[in-house]
Formats: C-alpha cells, structure tokens, sequence
C-alpha cells in the first residue's frame, strides 16, 4: 500500500475535529494498528506513478486517490477559506461565519462552529441540506440527516436554501434567493464547503498502467467514509475471489 502523505487515513484525519466526530479518531486508531498486525506493505511518503508501477510490477491496481476539492467560478472566491484550510491550518475566522455548501461537511462545519459559540449562516443552493451527490440511500443515511436536523435546530443556526452565491466580498456574500432578490450577507469569515469532484487526471494517470484495475472511493464518485469503505471491501472481496479461481 503505498500513500504520498506521511500517514495513512487521507483526509479524515484532519476532518474529524469536531467533538461529535470522536469515533471517526478512534475508527481510524483501529484501522492503523489493524495494519500495523497484519503484513500489509505501507510505504509512505510514496506517490503512484506510472514508473513506479512498472517497478513493482503489481498483479492489480487500486487507486483510491481521493477527490479534488469542487471550485466556484464566481468573484472574491480567493477570499474564501477551503474547508480543508479551516481544519487544517485552523486560521482566525471571527464571530459571523459564511458556510458555503449545504452538504454534510458544509452541515457538520457549521455544527462545528455553533459548539465553539460562533455564529454560522449556511447558503446552499438546493431546496434541502445534504442534498448532493454524496447523500447516502436509506437506513443510517437518513438518520444522519435528522440528527444533523436536531443539531441545526439546537444551535439555531441560520440555513439559507436555495439560495446562490454570486460574489464573495471581504465582509460577506452577495446571493441570489429562489425569486431572483439580491442579498448580502455580512461575516467575518467564508468557509467553502461545495463538496469534492473524481480525480480524474490522477485515475487516467494509472489506467492504461495494468489491464487489472480498480477504482474506488472519492475517486471513483464522491461519497461518505461508510461509501470509500464498501468500495474498498467489495474491491477486494472480487479480488480475493478471483485468485481463489
């Protein structure tokens, strides 16, 4: 298994610093001494590239490379502050706080910010939270929608639906409402959380290096951590299977 960061989990280590999100630390603990147990090759600090496979030679690829950050073509967007950033680099962000996007990273975020008695106003373009690609089907999906409805409702924090960004200003957003009115909103921070796109170049990157190859997790269609996890497992269920044959 090889990894370009100096660490194994991707980006859930650095998204998961949100008190309620204590378990995703101790699922990700589980899953490295998990590894550590088994003989499983980590090479960290270790980019896939073509020539690398041609090294190593492999019997099967999987990439699973992750997504690449959605971007919006609007005005100011440089002002914004990428999600990833806020975990990351945990800049100062004030008081009032513009979320933009409506998802579960944008949702929880603002949840986030509400615990540490900030004041989070989130715009979201469709008609409904979690209402993007990444939405899980039924079950467990759906009871993490209300008990993020549960958490909106205990902060009292401000949703805006249907609602479009259309600047980003250094004291706010300028948005279009569902009727076509102008609004401006002010804040002392933009947070943009819009979400993550396949990683297209890296995965044409690897393609045409072996003809066995697999794709799976934010790579493959964005997704939630349960999704990137039954990718992995049916992946390598297949696999498994196949050299059984």
């Amino acid at each position: 298994m090889c990894e370009k960061m100096d660490r194994v989990g991707g980006i859930i280590p650095i998204i998961d610093k949100e008190p309620f999100k204590y378990r995703i630390d101790k699922y990700i603990r589980y899953l490295e001494r998990t590894l550590r147990k088994s003989k499983v090759d980590i090479r960290l600090n270790t980019e896939v590239t073509p020539e690398l496979v041609a090294k190593i030679r492999p019997d099967v690829l999987v990439a699973a490379v992750g997504g690449v950050p959605v971007t919006l073509p609007i005005p100011g967007y440089e002002r914004a502050i990428p999600i990833l950033d806020l975990y990351e680099k945990e800049p100062e962000i004030g008081e009032k706080v513009i979320v933009l996007g409506g998802g579960f990273a944008g949702i929880e975020c603002a949840i986030g910010l509400a615990m540490q008695g900030k004041r989070p106003v989130v715009i979201e373009m469709a008609d409904k939270i979690a209402a993007g690609a990444d939405v899980p089907g039924q079950g467990t999906g759906i009871i993490q929608i209300e008990a993020l409805e549960m958490q909106i409702h205990k902060y009292e924090i401000e949703v805006h639906l249907n609602t479009r960004c259309t600047c980003i200003k250094e004291d706010g957003v300028i948005c279009i409402d569902k009727n076509g009115n102008e609004i401006i909103y002010k804040a002392d921070s933009v947070i943009v959380a819009t979400g993550v796109r396949t990683n297209t170049e890296t995965v044409n990157m690897l393609r045409d290096c072996l003809l066995d190859f697999h794709v799976i997790g934010d790579c493959y269609r964005p997704g939630l951590i349960r999704t990137a996890i039954q990718d992995g497992f049916d992946t390598a269920l297949a696999i498994g299977r196949r050299q059984l044959m």
